[in-house]
């Protein structure tokens, strides 16, 4: 959740940064690249 932050702690420096440019509809990059897992898990009943 982008307007609250991911741990959604009030106190955080980053708990409403982005809520302005979400209020007023304007978005952004959000960049990532691609990197090779260091492990897997696989999870079977």
């Amino acid at each position: 959740n982008l307007t609250i932050g991911e741990s959604g702690h009030p106190l955080s420096s980053h708990y409403k940064d982005q809520w302005e440019a979400y209020y007023n509809g304007r978005s952004f990059p959000l960049p990532f690249r691609a990197v090779p897992a260091k492990s897997t898990l696989a999870v079977e009943p």
